[in-house]
């Protein structure tokens, strides 16, 4: 099947019949590993429960959404960049296709894009080395995808014994 990428920032602002069909897809497709993914899911949700709400995240934060031929969101990636002492971080917060796309190659579509166009305006910004990252939950079988995509554990982890940051380098900060 194929799929359309549109990119959204908060300069261009997806409507709120999309940002309500998105939120439908958190709602349907949003992972639980355990006791504490179910309580930061609530989290998750309330702040997308309403275009308004919404919005409020796409201040700092841009979103992807894969579109089928029918114009429907089946994906999404969202994503922001960070401003580290020694790096900057193309740091992807959510990874989301509908279960009924899963195994089509909506999350590659999306990531594809997200190498090509936007972590490319973030090597643009800056000096310092830029990696692309992601934080998934142990118990998450999309890790093995992330692999496929070239993601390694990252230096540094998180502390909740829960969660593996894994990164990929996209430039040596010598490239611009």
């Amino acid at each position: 099947m194929n799929y359309r990428v549109q990119e959204f920032t908060s300069d261009q602002q997806p409507s709120d019949e999309m940002l309500r069909d998105a939120y439908t897809l958190f709602q349907q497709n949003i992972p639980s590993f355990d006791k504490k993914s179910r309580l930061d899911n609530e989290h998750t949700l309330q702040s997308r429960m309403d275009p308004v709400a919404y919005r409020k995240i796409l201040k700092d934060t841009s979103v992807l959404f894969a579109l089928n031929t029918q114009e429907k969101i089946v994906g999404l990636l969202e994503w922001d960049s960070r401003d580290r002492a020694d790096v900057f971080l193309a740091m992807m917060t959510w990874i989301m296709v509908a279960n009924t796309e899963r195994g089509n190659g909506v999350a590659s579509v999306l990531h594809q894009h997200f190498e090509s166009a936007c972590v490319p305006s973030v090597i643009q910004q800056t000096r310092k080395p830029v990696y692309q990252a992601l934080g998934v939950h142990l118990q998450n079988p999309a890790k093995e995808i992330y692999r496929k995509w070239g993601y390694v554990k990252g230096p540094i982890q998180y502390n909740d014994g829960r969660r593996l940051f894994m990164v990929k380098q996209a430039s040596t900060g010598t490239d611009v």
